[in-house]
């Protein structure tokens, strides 16, 4: 039957995605005590994380917190100090405002949990299959495909970024790093990118149904357009960047341009895997502290997506 056929599919890329995360991800010791806090929505792959995690010799615990989120403060704070414990934290939104919140560092505007467990991981929202198509690349086909295209990105060099839809960019980058499993990013030196970004794919609001453009003068957002002004992705956009603005002026500063490298990734309109995606680009606002700049915020957002980027060095 097509159905059964699709869920064997499914269930062999989540086993898979988790023996990945394990191996690459989460390095356990034989014996370690491993707690997985999830609830319903990303109950398959907490099971096949427990298969994985097992299989490296760990003692691996399922603690299922559907129905009370706020369980989750209290398992946190009977963990804070708790090196020797490993913790896969699958969050869900409920989960978050409930019980995670408290507990997250937004230093460099990423969310992180103040938690002393090693090793400690945080799937950061990502919807079940976003994790399982992000963790399902294969890892050595990835790691060359990472390294050909580090060794073709150009370091400390004014370059210019274009796409078909119409970006035409140039900036100055630092050095390349790497995310596994995602991307390749620089931070573009403060003050240097001029230009236009023609947002085709998507927003961190979700998929645009309208290109976005984004003026660049001097390393900050100075306008947006769209040639539909009352698209709703363009004004829901609009109107938190310009609150952002309001609210500090560092966190309109371009502050990232990533390349997406996971062949398995697809566009959806979740952010997190959009931005993974091979054959993609994405621009992102706020803090670059993280990578070397001197722009510190509490923010680092505001993303939006390109497709098909072409970087070619100026002279």
């Amino acid at each position: 039957m097509p159905g059964s056929e699709h869920t064997q599919a499914h269930r062999q890329s989540a086993r898979l995605a988790a023996r990945t995360l394990v191996a690459c991800h989460f390095p356990v010791s034989a014996g370690q005590e491993v707690l997985i806090i999830f609830d319903a929505q990303k109950t398959l792959f907490a099971l096949h994380l427990k298969e994985a995690l097992e299989a490296a010799d760990a003692s691996v615990h399922l603690v299922d917190v559907t129905g009370e989120p706020a369980k989750v403060s209290e398992l946190l704070q009977q963990l804070a100090d708790c090196r020797a414990t490993g913790l896969l934290v699958l969050a869900s939104h409920s989960m978050w405002v409930t019980g995670l919140l408290p507990w997250a560092d937004f230093d460099g505007g990423i969310p992180r949990l103040r938690i002393m467990c090693t090793p400690a991981w945080f799937d950061c929202l990502l919807p079940e299959e976003s994790l399982i198509r992000k963790y399902s690349a294969p890892p050595d086909e990835l790691a060359s495909y990472t390294e050909m295209t580090l060794s073709n990105l150009p370091r400390h060099r004014t370059v210019r970024v274009t796409s078909p839809a119409g970006t035409d960019l140039t900036l100055v980058t630092r050095e390349w790093g790497v995310s596994s499993f995602s991307e390749v990013y620089t931070s573009p030196l403060e003050g240097s990118a001029q230009g236009t970004i023609v947002a085709d794919l998507s927003t961190h609001l979700g998929r645009v149904s309208c290109p976005i453009t984004l003026v660049i003068d001097q390393g900050r957002l100075a306008a947006l357009h769209c040639p539909e002004p009352d698209d709703q992705a363009y004004q829901a956009y609009q109107a938190e960047m310009e609150q952002r603005l309001a609210a500090n002026p560092i966190d309109v500063c371009l502050a990232e341009l990533g390349i997406g490298l996971n062949p398995c990734a697809r566009l959806t309109g979740v952010i997190m895997e959009d931005e993974t995606v091979r054959g993609t680009a994405h621009f992102c606002f706020g803090d670059n502290s993280r990578f070397g700049g001197a722009n510190r915020s509490g923010f680092h957002g505001g993303t939006v997506v390109i497709d098909s980027p072409a970087l070619t060095v100026v002279e």
